[in-house]
């Protein structure tokens, strides 16, 4: 994750107030989400989390309630990959241990 993403995030968590979309493209864009233009809106997704889809609406403000999405998803991408030092290179998670299962077994 971008320094600039994770400072962003923590204060978006302090305060889902005051936003603009820009702010949430640099959020989103600084977690490797991919952004497709709209009509009104424009559609947020990631390649490792498929089910989640959102948007971002082209208002000057954006509600509290998209930030509040935002922030959600960005925990829920941490928790699973962490700071993308739980992926490995070809996007498996791993667990951080490089003893393979055949070592850890004794086979």
């Amino acid at each position: 994750m971008k320094r600039k993403a994770r400072k962003l995030l923590d204060r978006m968590r302090a305060s889902k107030h005051g936003w603009r979309p820009r702010d949430l493209h640099a959020l989103f864009e600084g977690h490797d989400f991919v952004i497709e233009q709209g009509g009104n809106h424009e559609t947020v997704t990631h390649p490792k989390m498929p089910e989640f889809i959102t948007q971002i609406p082209r208002h000057s403000e954006v509600a509290p309630a998209y930030v509040r999405v935002a922030i959600q998803a960005i925990e829920q991408l941490l928790s699973l990959f962490g700071d993308n030092d739980a992926v490995s290179e070809e996007g498996d998670i791993t667990d951080g241990d490089d003893t393979s299962e055949s070592e850890a077994t004794g086979e």
